[in-house]
């Protein structure tokens, strides 16, 4: 099985002002709808507003569909959630004790 790349963080924060004013005075470039950039790895950190500070969502790369069908077959007693079977672009499931989403995800790799 290869996933071969952390693709994106999301977290959720009670206060998303101070939380992204932070991480632009760190140096990540905002873009909108809470997601900030870096210099080399484009979209990676979302901020997004929630009760308590908590991860959302993990987003993993895969190359291909070979990829996230063989991560699937680990978790066979979690049906994972596919759009398509045949070839699946992304591999969706929520992380145990958690309302945490981890996602395999075949993209461009930025």
């Amino acid at each position: 099985m290869a996933l071969h790349r952390l693709a994106s963080v999301t977290m959720g924060v009670p206060n998303t002002d101070a939380t992204r004013a932070y991480y632009t005075d760190f140096g990540l470039g905002p873009e909108g709808d809470g997601w900030f950039t870096t210099r080399d790895g484009g979209r990676q950190l979302r901020v997004v507003d929630a009760p308590t500070r908590r991860l959302i969502e993990i987003v993993v790369g895969a190359d291909d569909p070979d990829d996230l069908s063989a991560a699937a077959l680990l978790h066979q007693t979690r049906r994972p959630r596919r759009p398509d079977d045949r070839k699946p672009q992304r591999l969706m499931n929520k992380v145990i004790h958690s309302a945490a989403e981890a996602v395999a995800d075949i993209g461009d790799g930025a």
